[in-house]
């Protein structure tokens, strides 16, 4: 009964249920006491007399939110759609790394630059140039 509560979830409660109604009551009391706490309810109390008295000001603040918010949407899809979509796949990057120690490589033969412990082992012809 457990994994079929998990997987389809419980039925939604209705608060004049006898059956959840002393549960329902403790959630609410226990959020009253909450909201008292913090000071919630002061807080959006003063926020709404504010609001009333400055219709125009709260008005213009809600606007400006939401004008401020589909612009950050907007840039940043414009940004996504100036990344680089390079499928690269690793044997194609090996490549790329072995092609740059052989320039490398050459660069110093041409130079007269005697190669370091660590270059001084040869490549091996690649295949694939």
């Amino acid at each position: 009964m457990k994994l079929k509560k998990v997987i389809l979830g419980e039925e939604m409660p209705d608060k004049d249920d006898p059956k959840y109604k002393e549960r329902y009551e403790k959630e609410v009391e226990a959020g009253r006491k909450v909201a008292k706490a913090l000071g919630i309810g002061t807080l959006t109390y003063r926020f709404q007399m504010w609001a009333n008295r400055h219709s125009k000001a709260f008005f213009i603040g809600v606007l400006m939110l939401i004008a401020f918010i589909v612009l950050v949407s907007l840039m940043r899809l414009a940004l996504a759609t100036k990344i680089p979509t390079s499928t690269t796949h690793a044997v194609e990057r090996q490549e790329q790394v072995l092609r740059k120690t052989r320039k490398f490589q050459e660069l110093e033969r041409q130079s007269g630059r005697q190669p370091d412990s660590h270059d001084s082992h040869e490549i091996e012809p690649y295949s694939a140039f």
